[in-house]
């Protein structure tokens, strides 16, 4: 469930659920292209001493007004200048993929994880796949709510058991569970 909780406190808030709820539309990916754009990115950062420079060295290089983050657009952009050229669609996933916290910017140690995942291919895109089926399972409900944000509100309001306005990981598995989303130990 380390895919709902985006900031890594060990509980999930309503706004991390709806977030990584909202990426499941938006992440229908071509897997295999951002794949193939992270592995050409790994094998082109094997000629520094590390690959935490290498990610460096991608911030330095895609970062245009020197903030020390990446936009989606400076992204874009980086991606020419390494004469990689792929697809809009590509390029928004590769974003998705790269944007771990999902606050739209990537930062180096973004960079840095989402290369060293790829360097793993089969342990990655596996991971992946198992946590959009996870979202999924849970999205699936928000289909008899008005909106999104009702749905996760609702999700929460049924199980906080310790009515803190955030859920433990047992809150989460045992208040899916009652509701008919069954996950397998690769899911939790």
């Amino acid at each position: 469930m380390n895919t709902l909780d985006l900031d890594r406190d060990g509980e999930v808030s309503a706004q991390e659920i709806q977030s990584a709820l909202q990426q499941v539309g938006t992440s229908a990916v071509s897997s295999s292209g951002v794949d193939a754009i992270l592995k050409r990115l790994v094998q082109d950062g094997k000629s520094y001493p590390s690959l935490r420079e290498y990610a460096s060295h991608l911030i330095r290089k895609f970062d245009r007004d020197s903030d020390g983050i990446i936009t989606f657009q400076e992204l874009c952009d980086g991606l020419g200048k390494l004469s990689i050229f792929v697809t809009q669609h590509d390029k928004k996933a590769l974003m998705d993929r790269l944007d771990i916290d999902r606050d739209g910017r990537i930062t180096e140690t973004e960079i840095y994880k989402a290369l060293s995942g790829s360097s793993d291919k089969g342990a990655s895109y596996g991971s992946t796949l198992v946590a959009e089926n996870t979202l999924r399972k849970i999205a699936a409900g928000a289909k008899s709510y008005p909106t999104m944000n009702e749905y996760v509100r609702d999700l929460v309001r049924k199980f906080d058991r310790n009515s803190d306005g955030l859920l433990s990981m047992q809150e989460l598995t045992t208040g899916l569970t009652k509701i008919g989303v069954i996950l397998t130990n690769s899911e939790v």
